[in-house]
């Protein structure tokens, strides 16, 4: 009896571990994700700064 205990103990202790490791990895993707994000958001800001330089430039020529 004492044995099947420990079996089915080891066994919950291992998908336990199982399950903590898979939230370490969305973890780390969140992160990856996340820091894409603010990437992304800095090159939209820079494209839209090259943009308006772009147009004052343009007004300048006319």
């Amino acid at each position: 009896m004492v044995t099947a205990i420990n079996q089915k103990l080891a066994s919950f202790e291992k998908r336990l571990s199982e399950v903590a490791d898979c939230s370490a990895n969305f973890f780390v993707a969140d992160q990856r994700f996340s820091n894409i994000e603010t990437r992304v958001k800095e090159v939209a800001g820079l494209a839209a700064e090259v943009r308006r330089r772009t147009h004052l430039l343009r007004r300048g020529l006319e």
